[in-house]
């Protein structure tokens, strides 16, 4: 015989042997009429159990707050905090520079003030030495904008005939002629009509002042106008024609023509001016006749409607700057530890930027991630009991408070957020420290017991081998809870006194 047969027969036979083991053993469990003798047995006990879930997560706080400067930001004033410290809630912990706030609060308080002033001087009615005041305001609106006026005049007309009519021939007359080369016939024809224009102007707005029209009567504001928007066009277009020059096109040189555009520009620059205060002196006026006819007409609905909504106005603006200096502070929203301090005093600090974190001084708390088999068999409130790495077999008093109700996963391991606290405060956990936690999720008191290697199944059913005159009877039984101990409760099936086989 050769050795790779005698090798095969060796394999053949251990199988054989092999699989008639299996077969016996499976057949002593499954068959309830056969009786065994073969097994190791206990004797089931009768004793306290308890079932408990075991986890592991990490300590944090009960609370933590990023805590930043409103989103404006600002100089970092003062920081009254540094870590550790142990705060109040309410407690000022950092503040910025309001120097600018605390004087627009100022002008916003003064402006409510006035504007609640104004209200009640229009619900009062008018008396006779506030109408009295009111006219005298006018007729010095109406003197400043006589002024205005007449300087306005006098300023275009200088800007006109003493400056810029150096660029004509026969200026002051009804055929001008510009004097200086233009880039096409149409050009030189419209700017000696537009030097017409101007001299028509000025002409109709002096014999107005000389008729004794008053300065805002609306046929001398309208002259005034358009004598100086027909000027400030006139010298755009001077301004184009000067610009356009060279030394090839014009044979002057280049400081002549560097001359002619500064004249040019004097001139506008002086007549913009003019009309600005001529503008303003014009609206004041406006302003005060319609004060001096509203204070001798008494307070219509709608007068007294539109003061209301500018002491609303008024109000709001006040209340947004107090809302401003409020949130350059930033305050401890409640009892806690400071663990980190960013800003630094006269450092210019983002809105928004976390700045200040503090932690709650309560106790901790650890979130656990409970796997789906074990999610139904624990409660909010149960109680639990933890250990950390750092202080070894001390352990801590915690309870479950919340379950979620939503399904993680996690690598492919579905699992249930589960949050436990510790019951007390204590200075020596630390946020970030790993913890083990045992959850105690039932009990049973005086519980009959058997190992859970005596426990086996058939489908749903569990059965135990029951020591029965030296032999062992498979027998039903109905199980409780599993302890911390591998032990396992018999609700139904098992008697005092009763040995198992244990496998």
């Amino acid at each position: 015989m050769t050795p790779n047969n005698t090798s095969k027969k060796i394999l053949y036979t251990l199988g054989a042997i092999v699989g008639i083991t299996i077969i016996a053993i499976l057949s002593y469990i499954i068959t309830p009429s056969t009786t065994h003798s073969g097994y190791s047995s206990v004797a089931v006990v009768r004793k306290d159990i308890q079932q408990v879930v075991n986890a592991t997560g990490k300590v944090s706080s009960d609370q933590e707050s990023h805590l930043a400067f409103d989103a404006n930001g600002g100089t970092v004033a003062d920081v009254h905090v540094k870590v550790g410290d142990r705060v109040n809630k309410g407690d000022i912990l950092a503040t910025l520079r309001t120097d600018i706030l605390e004087s627009n609060y100022a002008g916003a308080l003064a402006d409510v003030s006035a504007a609640n002033a104004q209200l009640t001087s229009l619900q009062q009615g008018a008396k006779p030495a506030d109408i009295a005041l009111y006219t005298q305001r006018s007729t010095d609106a109406d003197t400043a904008l006589a002024s205005a006026m007449h300087d306005a005049y006098l300023k275009t007309k200088n800007a006109i005939e003493n400056q810029t009519d150096v660029f004509f021939t026969n200026a002051v007359s009804s055929n001008p002629t510009i004097n200086v080369p233009t880039l096409s016939l149409i050009t030189t024809q419209n700017i000696n009509q537009d030097r017409v224009v101007i001299s028509d102007d000025l002409k109709n707005w002096q014999n107005l002042f000389t008729s004794g029209a008053l300065p805002n009567d609306p046929p001398i504001a309208t002259q005034a106008n358009k004598t100086i928007n027909d000027t400030k066009a006139f010298l755009s277009d001077l301004s184009d024609i000067m610009n356009n020059l060279n030394n090839s096109n014009s044979g002057l040189s280049q400081s002549q023509i560097a001359t002619n555009r500064a004249i040019v520009t004097s001139a506008a620059t002086a007549v913009n001016s003019a009309f600005s205060g001529y503008t303003a002196a014009l609206s004041g006026s406006n302003e005060a006749h319609s004060a001096l006819t509203l204070e001798q007409s008494g307070a219509t609905p709608s007068a007294l409607a539109a003061q209301s909504a500018l002491v609303a106005r008024a109000e709001a603006n006040l209340a947004a700057t107090e809302s401003q200096i409020a949130h350059s502070k930033i305050i401890a929203p409640f009892d806690g530890i400071v663990t980190e301090v960013l800003p630094t005093v006269g450092e210019v600090y983002s809105g928004g930027t976390p700045a200040i974190t503090v932690i709650s001084g309560g106790p901790a708390k650890i979130d656990l991630m409970i796997p789906e088999t074990d999610v139904a068999k624990i409660h909010v409130h149960d109680q639990a009991f933890v250990t950390l790495s750092a202080y070894g077999s001390t352990t801590f008093p915690a309870i479950v408070t919340t379950i979620s109700p939503a399904l993680t996963t996690i690598q492919g391991i579905t699992a249930y957020q589960t949050t436990v606290h510790l019951l007390e405060a204590d200075p020596r956990i630390l946020s970030g420290m790993t913890a083990s936690v045992n959850i105690m999720t039932a009990s049973s008191t005086g519980a009959i017991t058997v190992p859970t290697r005596a426990i086996v199944y058939e489908g749903s059913q569990a059965y135990v081998l029951v020591k029965t005159d030296g032999q062992f009877i498979k027998k039903p039984v109905t199980v409780g809870i599993t302890g911390s101990d591998n032990s396992v409760e018999i609700t139904s099936g098992l008697s005092d006194g009763d040995t198992v086989a244990s496998f």
